[in-house]
C-alpha cells in the first residue's frame, strides 16, 4: 500500500493488472494465433530476402514523400496517447497538416527523411 501523502490523507495500491484481464487473455490468444501461423507457412517462403533499396529506406525530394505520409500517419496514431501522457496537446501536433507542413520544410531546406531501418536475421550452425 502506498501513501500519496499527509495532506490528502488518500491511499491507493499501485498494480500493473490491466483493467480488463479478458482483453489481455483476447489479446494473447491473437498473438499466439499469429506466431503459429507465421510458424506454420515458414518453409513457404525464401530463406533470403534483399534488403530494400536505399532509396526506400532514405528519401528527400519526392523521394521523401512515403515516409512524411507514414509519419503524419504515425503522429495520428499517437496522439491520443501523446495527449493523454501530457507530451503533446493536439493543437500542438495539427495532425490534419503535418504532412503539408513535413513536405515544405523538406522541400524548401533540402532535406531528407530516414525511415525505418532495422534489419534481422536468424540461422542454425
Amino acid at each position: 500500500m502506498v501513501t500519496l501523502g499527509k495532506a490528502s490523507n488518500a491511499a491507493f495500491e499501485e498494480t500493473l493488472d490491466p483493467s480488463d484481464w479478458r482483453d489481455v487473455q483476447a489479446l494473447s490468444h491473437q498473438i499466439i494465433d499469429d506466431a503459429v501461423g507465421y510458424l506454420r507457412d515458414v518453409r513457404d517462403r525464401p530463406v533470403w530476402r534483399d534488403v530494400p533499396a536505399a532509396s526506400s529506406i532514405i528519401g528527400g525530394g519526392e523521394g521523401a514523400s512515403p515516409w512524411l505520409h507514414l509519419t503524419a500517419e504515425i503522429m495520428r496514431t499517437l496522439l491520443p496517447e501523446m495527449e493523454r501522457m501530457g507530451v503533446a496537446r493536439a493543437a500542438e501536433v495539427g495532425v490534419e497538416t503535418l504532412y503539408e507542413r513535413l513536405r515544405r520544410e523538406i522541400g524548401s531546406g533540402g532535406g531528407v527523411i530516414i525511415g525505418r531501418s532495422e534489419i534481422g536475421a536468424w540461422s542454425r550452425v
